[in-house]
C-alpha cells in the first residue's frame, strides 16, 4: 500500500507540473529536435547551427553511413545503407572544417546521431524550390482572407505530390496580422501559387493552389520539378546485427510506443534485467539507474547521460524477492507544434493496450477544464482511460500541446 500511494504521488506530482507550465507565457515557435535527445547538442549548443529540418537519403561513395553519437566521435550508433531516409536539422563544423549533421531515421524507429554532411542528399522540397525559382518569384500584392483558410492546403512547392502538416488551434481564429505571403508563382501552365506563412508558421508554411485552394490531388505540371531520385536500400546494421531492410518486419521486435505491458510480460532475470529487456525490443536502449528499477528508452546504444534526457521513455520497478514487477511508468512529451504527432500517438498507444488480451477498460472520462482559478487558466481538457490487467491498475492520461503548453501521454500500471 505505502509503494502504491508512493507511486500515485508521484503521478499527482506530474500532473501538476504539466498543469503548472502552462501558466508561463507562451514559447515561440520550437524547433524540430529528434525523439532522442543528443548530449553533444547539449553540450555544445551555441556551436551549433539550427536550421528550417529537412529530408535527406544516405548518398555515400562507400555504399553505407554511419551514424555517431558525436561528430568525429569512434562509437557508431548504426550503419545504414545507401538509400536510407532522413530528418535533420543541425549543423555543427568542426576544427577541420568538416560539417555534420543530426539526423533521424523517418522508418519508426527514430534512431538518431550525426552524420557527415557530405554522405546526405537532400528530398527536394520547398526550400530547393526557392534556391531554383527565386529569380522567378513574384512579390504578392492580392488580399487574405482568414476566414476561409482553415481549410486551404498547403503544397511543400507548386507541383509537388506532398502535403505539409498544418497545427491548428480553433481556440484562437487566424487574424489578418497572422498571415504573411510574400509571393507568388506562375507555372508552366499558368496557374498562380501563393506561399503562404500563417502565425509565424506555428498554424501552417506552404504553397497554396490559388485556382481550387482547398485540392488535395496533386497538380500536375506539364514541365514537372525534377524532384530526387531515391537510391534503393539494401541491408541495416545497428549494434553490429545487420537487418535487410527490404524485408524486415520492424514491429515483430521493436517498439515505436513502449508498451509497458509487453515490457512487463518479458520473464524477469533478476541477475540483469535491463539486457534481457533490450534482447527482446532492438529499438531500445535500457539501465538499471536504482537498486531494482529499470530506465528504457528508444535508441540503441545510449549511454546513462542520454537516457536520461529522453522525452520518450519507460521506467520499471520490480521485487527480486517475489520475482515480479511491481509497477512501470510510460512518458513520452510533445513539442507545441506536434498536434498531429501526439494525436496520432495517443490513439496508437491505446490501440496497442487495447490489442492485450486482457485488457479491459474500466473507464473512459473527458475532465472538464476547471477555469475558475483566474492566475492559471487551463485551456485544454485531459483525456483519461483507466483500465486493468491481471493484478494490475493502469491509467492513461494525455493532453495534446497547443501555444501555451508542450503535450504529453503519461502511461502508469501498479499493482
Amino acid at each position: 500500500m505505502i509503494r502504491k500511494n508512493h507511486f500515485l504521488l508521484f503521478l499527482v506530482i506530474i500532473w501538476l507540473a504539466q498543469v503548472l507550465s502552462i501558466c508561463s507565457s507562451a514559447a515561440a515557435d520550437s524547433l524540430w529536435s529528434p525523439r532522442n535527445e543528443n548530449l553533444f547538442l547539449n553540450d555544445h549548443y551555441f556551436e551549433i547551427d539550427f536550421f528550417d529540418p529537412r529530408e535527406y537519403q544516405a548518398a555515400t561513395e562507400g555504399r553505407r553511413i554511419e551514424l555517431r553519437i558525436a561528430p568525429d566521435s569512434p562509437s557508431i550508433i548504426a550503419i545504414y545503407p545507401n538509400g536510407t531516409l532522413f530528418k535533420g536539422g543541425f549543423l555543427y563544423v568542426d576544427e577541420a572544417g568538416t560539417s555534420w549533421i543530426l539526423v533521424e531515421t523517418l522508418d519508426g524507429v527514430y534512431v538518431s546521431g550525426w552524420v557527415h554532411a557530405d554522405d546526405l542528399q537532400v528530398i527536394y522540397d520547398g526550400i530547393s524550390f526557392y534556391q531554383e525559382h527565386e529569380s522567378e518569384l513574384i512579390p504578392y500584392e492580392g488580399q487574405v482572407t482568414p476566414e476561409i483558410i482553415d481549410d486551404f492546403v498547403f503544397w511543400q512547392y507548386p507541383g509537388s505530390s506532398r502535403i505539409n502538416e498544418v497545427w491548428p488551434d480553433h481556440k484562437y481564429p487566424v487574424a489578418y496580422e497572422d498571415i504573411n505571403v510574400p509571393y507568388t508563382f506562375i507555372d508552366s501552365d499558368d496557374n498562380i501559387w501563393a506561399y503562404y506563412e500563417v502565425a509565424y508558421r506555428k498554424y501552417a508554411k506552404g504553397w497554396v493552389f490559388y485556382s481550387d485552394p482547398y485540392r488535395t490531388e496533386p497538380v500536375k505540371l506539364q514541365t514537372e520539378v525534377q524532384e530526387t531520385e531515391t537510391i534503393p536500400e539494401t541491408s541495416t546494421e545497428i549494434d553490429g546485427k545487420k537487418l535487410d531492410t527490404s524485408q524486415q518486419d520492424t514491429g515483430k521486435d521493436s517498439l515505436d510506443l513502449i508498451n509497458i505491458w509487453k515490457l512487463m510480460d518479458i520473464p524477469l532475470d533478476e541477475s540483469d534485467p535491463s539486457t534481457q529487456v533490450m534482447n527482446q525490443y532492438s529499438n531500445l536502449s535500457c539501465a538499471e539507474v536504482h537498486e531494482q528499477e529499470i530506465f528504457c528508452a528508444h535508441g540503441t546504444g545510449l549511454d546513462f547521460d542520454a537516457l536520461m534526457d529522453s522525452v520518450d521513455f519507460a521506467s520499471i520497478d520490480y521485487d527480486t524477492d517475489a520475482g515480479r514487477y511491481e509497477y512501470a511508468v510510460y512518458v513520452v512529451s510533445y513539442w507545441l507544434n506536434e498536434n498531429l504527432r501526439y494525436a496520432k500517438d495517443y490513439l496508437d498507444v491505446l490501440f496497442s493496450y487495447q490489442q492485450m488480451a486482457e485488457f479491459s477498460a474500466v473507464k473512459y472520462e473527458i475532465i472538464n477544464a476547471d477555469n475558475s482559478e483566474p492566475s492559471c487558466e487551463i485551456v485544454d481538457p485531459l483525456y483519461k482511460v483507466t483500465f486493468q490487467k491481471d493484478d494490475y491498475q493502469c491509467i492513461l492520461v494525455g493532453n495534446e500541446p497547443s501555444d501555451r503548453k508542450r503535450g504529453y501521454i503519461h502511461v502508469v500500471c501498479l499493482r
